[in-house]
């Protein structure tokens, strides 16, 4: 009975044979596209490089400030003071970074070879030094910031392979200058494209935050546990910075979570 439908098929392709190539190559295109979707989705909840330590990683990225006497309330990303205030003194974790985030609506950074005309649109990331002992970056040249350097604030860049083949074409990249929204920055590394399926990793450039007005910024923090088992006190710690920063700044109360107002793996 196989055989007959199986045969039955052949003749039909056969006979319409333009038909027959669009479905097969709309079948094929359906299956492919619901495979990328599937991974893209199994990507997210596993640790992979760069990400190589989501299952012991938190995700802050949203604070709500409350005037109790007015009823009064702001909320938005985590600001400068309160990253550094109340988020960095952390005691459990065994890493916490302030990261600014990538949003697509946003307009890209400018981005220009020293010299060049040529303006490249990229996706940047300002980060602390710690944010490279979180994430696992494959280094084609050079090397992440350190913590003398952004403690220094000095402008140092790391680009990613594309960024530097597209700003120098072809030429040796690290070492160079570039400018980043017309402020000047050395490339002290390059690393390997990252996907933006990496929520937290992607991006074409990172530099210290240190080397702009850090008080104007924004950001998202990561917490890195030493182990999953001190979620729950790294929560509670949480928890007690945000009492600690209603006593010291009363009227005001201070809430910090992701969006959906709940702490969770990054």
């Amino acid at each position: 009975m196989y055989r007959i439908y199986f045969k039955q098929a052949l003749l039909m392709l056969k006979q319409n044979k333009f038909i027959s190539a669009i479905a097969i190559i709309g079948t094929a295109l359906a299956i492919m596209m619901i495979m990328t979707i599937i991974v893209a989705d199994e990507i997210k909840g596993i640790s992979a490089q760069p990400e190589i330590n989501r299952e012991r990683t938190l995700h802050i990225n949203y604070q709500v400030k409350k005037d109790t006497t007015k009823n009064s309330w702001q909320s938005g990303s985590l600001s400068y003071d309160i990253v550094k205030d109340y988020l960095y003194p952390l005691k459990t974790p065994r890493y916490v970074s302030a990261v600014t985030s990538i949003h697509p609506k946003r307009p890209s950074t400018l981005v220009s070879r020293e010299g060049s005309s040529e303006i490249i649109s990229a996706d940047q990331r300002l980060t602390d030094a710690t944010y490279w002992k979180i994430f696992s970056f494959s280094f084609i040249k050079g090397r992440p910031f350190n913590e003398g350097e952004f403690n220094s604030g000095i402008s140092v860049a790391v680009v990613s392979e594309t960024l530097a083949k597209k700003a120098f074409k072809g030429e040796t990249a690290l070492g160079q200058t570039i400018l980043v929204n017309f402020k000047p920055y050395r490339i002290i590394g390059i690393v390997k494209d990252v996907s933006p399926v990496f929520k937290r990793a992607y991006g074409d450039l990172w530099v210290p935050y240190s080397s702009l007005k850090k008080e104007y910024l924004y950001f998202d923090v990561v917490i890195m546990a030493e182990k999953t088992s001190d979620f729950a006190a790294i929560t509670a710690e949480v928890r007690n910075m945000e009492k600690k920063y209603n006593t010291e700044n009363a009227p005001w109360t201070l809430y910090m979570n992701n969006s959906s107002l709940k702490i969770r793996h990054a």
